[in-house]
């Protein structure tokens, strides 16, 4: 790789740096914390439009995706700081509780 193309890629970090500043950056799974956070979005929404007639199905797929993230976040850590890692964990866990109520 030339210097050119690394000042380039240096260049697009820098405009993404914000977004990635409390996370472990050299970890790729640890990266991937806020596509992970995106996709559960869109599956929840996903979950109770087109499934409203299931809710079952819904309560079901709601925990399945709290029980993943909570073994995402506890298998990698992608926070820097440990309490960070442990409050997303706790919230995940209150969540999880909430969807089991």
């Amino acid at each position: 790789m030339s210097q050119a193309e690394q000042d380039e890629i240096d260049e697009e970090f820098e405009k993404y740096a914000p977004l990635f500043a409390d996370l472990k950056t050299h970890h790729k799974s640890s990266l991937l914390f806020y596509e992970v956070h995106v996709v559960r979005r869109l599956l929840f929404v996903f979950a109770a439009y087109y499934l409203s007639e299931y809710p079952w199905i819904q309560v079901t797929s709601y925990l399945v995706q709290s029980k993943i993230m909570v073994a995402y976040l506890t298998g990698w850590k992608p926070f820097v700081d440990p309490v960070t890692n442990y409050i997303e964990i706790f919230n995940e866990y209150i969540v999880m509780i909430i969807g089991y109520h």
